[in-house]
C-alpha cells in the first residue's frame, strides 16, 4: 500500500545507508594467528542476510569458502525503531510506518503527519517565516516582512526596560 505509492520516501534500510568496515587488527591472544580482518556492517531490524567468507592461503592455491547466515531481530511488538532504539510512539516530526515498524520522517516543514504526504500540522512561526497548512496537506514556507525581525526585536526590548524600571521603582521607593 504505502510502499508502492511512493516508495523513495521511506526509510532506507541501513544496508544501503551504511558501508562495509573492515579493520586489521592482531589477535595477541592467538599466537602464530597473524594479522586479522574485522569487519562491520549494520544489519537493519527484521533482517536475515547471508555473509560470505573467501580465504585465501599465502600460497594463492588453498581456499575456503564459508556461508554464514545472520539474523537481526526487531523490536518488541507495537514499537517503532528509530535512530538505534525502539519507541513506543514516533517523536515529533517523524510519523510511524506500520509495514517496516520504523519511524519515517515528515514532509518538509510538518511537524506532526500521517504519512509523508500528509500533514496535520507545521512546524511553529519564526521571526523570518510563518508555514501555513496547504489544501494537499503539505506545509508552504512564507516570508515574513524583512522588518516584522526588528518589530519583535523592539518588543523584547521594551519588555526588557519596562521589567529595569520596575526594579528601579521598587528599589528606590525602599531607600
Amino acid at each position: 500500500g504505502q510502499m508502492a505509492l511512493h516508495p523513495y520516501r521511506y526509510v532506507t534500510s541501513l544496508e544501503q545507508l551504511g558501508r562495509l568496515r573492515e579493520e586489521p587488527f592482531f589477535n595477541l591472544n592467538s599466537p602464530g594467528a597473524g594479522p586479522t580482518c574485522r569487519c562491520k556492517l549494520p544489519i537493519d531490524t527484521w533482517r536475515r542476510i547471508d555473509v560470505g567468507l573467501h580465504i585465501l592461503a599465502a600460497d594463492q592455491v588453498s581456499r575456503r569458502d564459508i556461508r554464514i547466515t545472520l539474523t537481526r531481530k526487531g523490536c518488541a511488538p507495537d514499537t517503532f525503531y528509530h535512530q538505534g532504539a525502539c519507541l513506543e510512539h514516533c517523536p515529533t516530526f517523524f510519523y510511524p510506518q506500520s509495514f517496516n515498524w520504523r519511524c519515517g520522517k515528515c514532509n518538509r516543514h510538518c511537524e506532526f503527519c500521517e504519512h509523508w504526504h500528509h500533514c496535520l500540522r507545521c512546524e511553529r512561526n519564526t521571526t523570518m517565516y510563518s508555514y501555513e497548512l496547504g489544501e494537499g496537506g503539505t506545509c508552504g514556507q512564507v516570508r515574513v516582512h524583512a522588518y516584522k525581525v526588528y518589530y519583535d526585536l523592539a518588543q523584547y526590548l521594551a519588555a526588557g526596560c519596562a521589567a529595569l524600571v520596575a526594579l528601579y521603582a521598587f528599589v528606590c521607593a525602599a531607600c
